[in-house]
């Protein structure tokens, strides 16, 4: 029986386009890849990709709709995550005036081509995604979830094998079948890829066979079950699903939280820290209402079902170029480069 944890959705996938899919050309020199006549907010030529587009000068084109569109990365259950965020669109709402929308995108791709078109106004994206909505979407940057104790905004990608496998370092994985999660995730694929090509020399598809599980909880649960040997998951929803998963003489564990049920996965691999989804607002909303939605979110200690759901965290501001440097690696150690073409293959 899949208890609640199957509801989780993948908060903190940093998404973007598949390895090997067929990408256009764009430069890294700042060329304005959405619309025409944007200026920049930083050097064109200091990170991979175009940098933050700032806000227009000229008023005509700002935008202040009576209604603002939020939207988070796409889950496998979209209502229980629109219930979550019911606290901060209260906020929002008694903040702004205005009447919040929760946007329910179906795909990654669906969230960066609304923010593009002007659909959505404030938007949670996985961190690669961020990158994607920063070059295609003038989205701009401002907060991510943080926790509370530490006030980290990272997580990891790790590698979870069930206890008294026999596998106890990647080297043992070669000529098995692995999970990953979908190949829009980079916790559950674009990082993993990557790293262990470039410092472990195993290479995905040539050295194990992938097999995509839809998500990190069908990775951890197909893990559990016995059908996977091993596969990459998030410290974030990956941990939670194994903290819910645990394994029984009766199936799946019901005992949510419980640190027992992590002894039932040995992890044998664990990335470099990877910044969480990011929250942006479209660069063309009026300046007045860009302040007020993030003086609104910045800081905000999560309540009510929102900590409930999330967990003890606030929203830190953050600072794209700095914060947001791994994304951008991966994205570049994968020769992708930004066109409007590519949002059909998020």
């Amino acid at each position: 029986m899949v208890t609640r944890g199957a509801m989780f959705e993948r908060r903190k996938l940093l998404t973007t386009i598949g390895t090997g899919m067929a990408v256009g050309l764009a430069g890294c020199t700042g060329g304005d890849t959405a619309s025409g006549g944007a200026t920049y907010t930083s050097d064109p030529e200091a990170i991979f990709g175009n940098p933050v587009r700032a806000t227009p000068t000229d008023e005509s084109e700002w935008v202040d709709p009576d209604v603002l569109n939020f939207a988070y990365v796409p889950t496998e259950d979209p209502q229980a995550l629109e219930d979550a965020f019911q606290p901060i669109i209260d906020r929002l709402a008694d903040a702004t005036g205005k009447e919040i929308e929760y946007f329910g995108g179906q795909t990654y791709a669906s969230l960066v081509e609304a923010m593009r078109s002007g659909r959505l106004h404030v938007g949670g994206f996985g961190a690669a995604a961020t990158v994607f909505a920063v070059n295609l979407a003038g989205a701009q940057p401002f907060c991510a979830s943080a926790d509370l104790e530490d006030e980290s905004i990272g997580y990891f990608s790790m590698t979870i094998t069930p206890t008294g496998s026999g596998i106890t370092e990647p080297e043992d994985l070669i000529g098995e079948t692995v999970g990953h999660a979908d190949p829009g995730s980079t916790s559950g694929n674009l990082l993993p890829r990557a790293a262990w090509t470039r410092q472990l020399g195993i290479e995905p598809d040539a050295d194990y066979t992938v097999e995509y599980t839809g998500g990190h909880a069908q990775s951890v649960l197909a893990v559990h079950n016995g059908d996977l040997i091993a596969a990459h998951v998030s410290s974030g929803s990956g941990r939670r699903s194994m903290l819910e998963y645990g394994i029984e003489e009766e199936g799946i564990g019901v005992n949510y939280g419980s640190e027992e049920n992590i002894e039932n996965f040995d992890i044998i691999w664990k990335s470099q820290e990877i910044p969480s989804s990011a929250f942006a607002t479209w660069y063309r909303l009026h300046p007045d209402l860009q302040t007020t939605i993030r003086e609104t979110m910045i800081d905000y200690e999560f309540e009510g079902v929102m900590r409930e759901y999330f967990g003890p965290n606030f929203y830190k501001q953050i600072d794209y170029v700095a914060d947001y440097q791994l994304p951008r690696d991966i994205l570049a150690f994968e020769g992708v480069e930004f066109t409007e073409d590519a949002l059909a293959d998020l």
